[in-house]
């Protein structure tokens, strides 16, 4: 069973010579004796209660029919606003992380979901999520959820602000779906993220959220680009680069600071199949050459899986690099042929890691 989002075994003693009644599904009330077990951590590794009897439990109804998921819809964009005491009632898609979780994907975002049931929702369905929001920057988490499939396919929908349908695209990874002809279209889009990387000798940044990283080109050479860290909503319109999709913006509000997303390891091989494509990563590599740019310093590095090029700020200590293996934290950028073939990858870092000559 999940009390309070935690997985939790009961054992109820029952009379041999009675059928054993099906609780499956249902909320239920139910007392005992509450045991718990620890890791070498500190940490609650097992959760069990013990019951005298079926006298003791209680059932309430069924889950699905909960109150909590009664309660108006929220948007993820939203729910990141929302850490008070109280849990939110989230309706979207199943999508599939890396690491064997799940989350739940609206047109605003996407948001982990932690949850105690046994139950994993296969990809692609729709379901209906009650829980309490942490927001964490860009990674947001709802824990404690409790899960249903959801009543009703356009559900969604009716919880959202019509002033927003004239967005066509609101979340990067439905930019980044798009393909070249569809991109090229000039679809108007409005983003919500924090901007991984930018320089003002850049005409484009890149911009990350929930849900992944793209490219953003500026109006003009003379704006400005919002600094990295800044939690900025961008308004513009789809445009194709050589590998993936981006976006010219038309007007950038600043919403403050906001943390970025914890950088992931990513080997070079894994970099080039383009799904890590804008997004913040760390990759290692040998750096054999150091040359100037024009006012970027051009990292030559060679890993297992071939050479890749990182581009920083130029500094004449970055010479001292060469012939050592260097971490580096930064943007993964892909590098295309005119058949938009993926033959390479640039990074954008901003400081890099001394490894070992």
């Amino acid at each position: 069973m999940v009390v309070d989002g935690y997985a939790v075994s009961a054992w109820v003693l029952v009379d041999p010579m009675q059928p054993v009644l099906n609780w499956e599904g249902n909320l239920v009330r139910i007392q005992g004796v509450h045991a718990a077990q620890f890791d070498s951590q500190g940490e609650v590794s097992r959760m069990e209660l013990f019951c005298a009897g079926v006298d003791r439990v209680e059932r309430v109804g069924p889950m699905v029919d909960a109150k909590e998921f009664a309660a108006p819809i929220v948007r993820v964009t939203d729910s990141i606003e929302l850490s008070g005491p109280g849990p939110v009632h989230m309706e979207g898609v199943v999508v599939s992380d890396e690491e064997g979780g799940w989350m739940l994907r609206d047109s605003t975002g996407q948001i982990r979901i932690e949850t105690g049931q046994a139950w994993d929702p296969p990809p692609g369905s729709r379901v209906e999520v009650v829980g309490y929001p942490h927001g964490e920057g860009v990674s947001p988490r709802l824990v404690r959820a409790w899960v249903k499939e959801a009543n009703q396919i356009a559900g969604e929908s009716e919880g959202e602000d019509p002033v927003d349908q004239r967005w066509l695209h609101r979340i990067t990874a439905s930019v980044m779906e798009l393909g070249p002809e569809e991109a090229s279209r000039g679809d108007p889009v409005r983003l919500t993220g924090v901007v991984t990387w930018s320089s003002p000798r850049s005409i484009f940044y890149f911009l990350q959220d929930s849900t992944g990283g793209i490219s953003v080109y500026r109006s003009s050479a003379a704006e400005l680009p919002p600094l990295p860290g800044r939690h900025v909503t961008v308004v513009g319109r789809t445009d194709q680069e050589e590998f993936s999709p981006m976006v010219r913006s038309q007007l950038v509000m600043d919403l403050g600071f906001i943390a970025r997303p914890p950088e992931k390891f990513v080997p070079l091989e894994h970099a080039l199949t383009g799904v890590e494509e804008a997004q913040w990563v760390r990759m290692s590599g040998y750096v054999h050459r150091v040359r100037r740019d024009g006012p970027w310093a051009r990292l030559e590095m060679t890993s297992t899986a071939g050479p890749f090029v990182a581009r920083l700020p130029s500094d004449e200590t970055l010479a001292d690099l060469v012939g050592g293996v260097v971490t580096l934290e930064g943007v993964a950028h892909a590098v295309a042929d005119d058949r938009r073939k993926l033959t390479g990858i640039r990074e954008f870092s901003c400081g890099c890691r001394r490894g070992s000559k």
